[in-house]
């Protein structure tokens, strides 16, 4: 059973001190930023070039490259593999440069669960990790979280949940010396999710009863549900027959909570599940096909795992029925 995951996509103002940041990054890393400002990360509006005494003039054309490549989709792929090289070749990146990137590679990586990346024949993860870095050694909270938000989402839309759990720890470590609640919640939820992929419900538990604590104390009651629905997959594997009832009687509770929201998915895939335990597969049948329909448009895995759920399920329906072979 595969929990959904509260988006992480809670930012900060963007505010920083450019020549400290560079001077910082510069000695610990060889990586550096010049001095255009950040206030249009996700707006993807252009700053100044850096200045001419900038360390990044050898790179100059390359990252001229990438900046066009915001405005003009149909280099998208060119201009990532042209970061994939800088990076690789250790060459000085300018935070603007970074601002750019992370532009082009929101729309490949969905902030959804187990996204759906698009293919663009590159190394997601030679950009993001020394993107999430750079931001990291400067003082941008915002381009941290996003620039590690994606990082993690890329590790899970491939199976690597220890390096997104990583990920995810790092940034709840900032989070939470920032006072963040909110990021803070989201990220414990979402750590829990990271275990419960790999069907560690134990570690998966605690993380969410801390997230629904959290999420109450800042007046989140849709939030409150959505840790509620990922506990309550966890409670119904631990031990299905102990919890049955209960799980089914708080499943449809969290329908009414969830309201239209995409993440009634998962008490719908629970209930189904529920029904197939008992035997009732044409009722399991329609209450996958309803977790598919509240996922429409979602390019996530989970869907595609649900509609092979109710293909199965019809399958069986088949089987079970008595053939008419005729006279």
């Amino acid at each position: 059973m595969i929990a959904m995951r509260t988006p992480s996509n809670h930012g900060t103002p963007i505010s920083q001190d450019m020549a400290a940041a560079e001077a910082e990054s510069l000695q610990l890393t060889g990586l550096a930023f010049d001095d255009q400002p950040l206030d249009s990360l996700l707006g993807a509006q252009p700053g100044p070039d850096p200045t001419p005494a900038s360390p990044f003039a050898a790179s100059s054309h390359a990252l001229a490259a990438i900046k066009r490549a915001t405005s003009d989709q149909d280099d998208t792929a060119q201009a990532l593999r042209t970061a994939a090289a800088l990076f690789r070749d250790g060459t000085a990146v300018p935070a603007s440069a970074v601002k750019d990137l992370i532009v082009l590679l929101r729309p490949l990586i969905p902030n959804v669960p187990r996204p759906i990346v698009v293919d663009n024949g590159v190394d997601y993860e030679s950009i993001l990790d020394p993107c999430y870095r750079i931001a990291g050694r400067g003082s941008h909270p915002s381009l941290t979280e996003v620039s590690g938000t994606l990082l993690y989402r890329w590790y899970e839309s491939g199976g690597h949940y220890a390096e997104a759990r990583r990920i995810i720890g790092e940034l709840m470590a900032r989070a939470r010396q920032r006072r963040n609640l909110l990021e803070t919640a989201v990220l414990t939820n979402n750590l829990g999710y990271e275990y419960l992929l790999e069907a560690d419900w134990p570690r998966a538990e605690p993380c969410f009863v801390r997230a629904a604590a959290l999420f109450a104390g800042i007046a989140m009651p849709i939030e409150v549900g959505n840790t509620a629905a990922n506990r309550l997959l966890c409670d119904y594997a631990l031990d299905p027959d102990a919890s049955r009832d209960r799980c089914e009687r708080q499943a449809r509770e969290l329908l009414a909570t969830l309201g239209k929201d995409w993440r009634r998915r998962k008490p719908l895939i629970l209930l189904a599940r529920i029904e197939e335990q008992r035997g009732q597969l044409d009722a399991a049948v329609s209450l996958a096909q309803q977790a598919i329909e509240a996922f429409e448009g979602v390019a996530s895995q989970h869907r595609l795992e649900d509609q092979a759920y109710r293909d199965a399920l019809l399958a069986r329906c088949g089987a079970d029925r008595p053939r008419d072979d005729g006279p």
